[in-house]
């Protein structure tokens, strides 16, 4: 090969790998660092139905006159005023949520216990021993809603059910049993290597763009 074809073949591979460089400077953009995301979690656990402040002392702090610091409404103001300026939050609960409840919500099967929390925005809770009172079928009647088959509707409307998910990630069912079907999806969860749970092991959030995820 003459000087002059060397000399084009170099040429040619000089401007090649140029224009790897190139296309390789332009392909990768500069990513800006993700900012932190600001996340307030809010949590309490064994309301069991108390809607109305228990009578004397049993509400009341030493020190702090008269006043009730439990019921619905204490919880209720107190979750408004935690979330006030906080533009994520979130509230969770640890269970023992109904069951032991007193006459107001007892009486009803703990139906408005699910419906004071649905109104305080709980969005998740594991499940406590307490859930499991009434057996396992009345807390998927307390998670999915319907009527109680012995006593019926309390309301002309079916009870609806809770607005947030109860986790339950160590309950499952024994092998053998065939579970109920409460409502449409009920089981869509599978554990290969557990079985399928009573309720959904885990729960999935997102946080400006931010997944977030608990299990029960």
């Amino acid at each position: 090969m003459g000087l002059q074809g060397r000399a084009r073949r170099g040429a040619l591979g000089v401007l090649a790998v140029g224009t790897m460089v190139a296309a390789a400077a332009t392909a990768v953009p500069a990513v800006a660092a993700p900012s932190p995301v600001d996340l307030q979690i809010l949590s309490f656990n064994d309301y069991h139905g108390h809607l109305k402040p228990d009578a004397g002392s049993d509400s009341q702090l030493p020190g702090q006159g008269s006043t009730a610091y439990n019921g619905v409404e204490y919880l209720s103001t107190t979750l408004s005023t935690l979330r006030q300026g906080k533009q994520h939050s979130l509230t969770v609960a640890a269970g023992d949520l109904i069951g032991g409840t007193p006459l107001l919500s007892g009486l009803f099967h703990d139906e408005p216990s699910v419906e004071s929390l649905n109104a305080l925005k709980l969005d998740v809770s594991s499940v406590g021993n307490h859930e499991f009172d009434e057996g396992v079928n009345e807390l998927l009647r307390m998670q999915y809603g319907g009527c109680r088959t012995d006593t019926g509707c309390y309301l002309p409307t079916p009870y609806p059910g809770a607005a947030f998910p109860w986790l339950a990630a160590n309950v499952t069912w024994k092998d053998g049993v065939k579970a109920p079907k409460p409502a449409d999806g009920y089981g869509s969860w599978f554990q290969r290597r557990t079985g399928r749970t009573i309720l959904p092991p885990t729960w999935i959030t997102e946080i400006d763009d931010i997944r977030s995820d608990s299990s029960g």
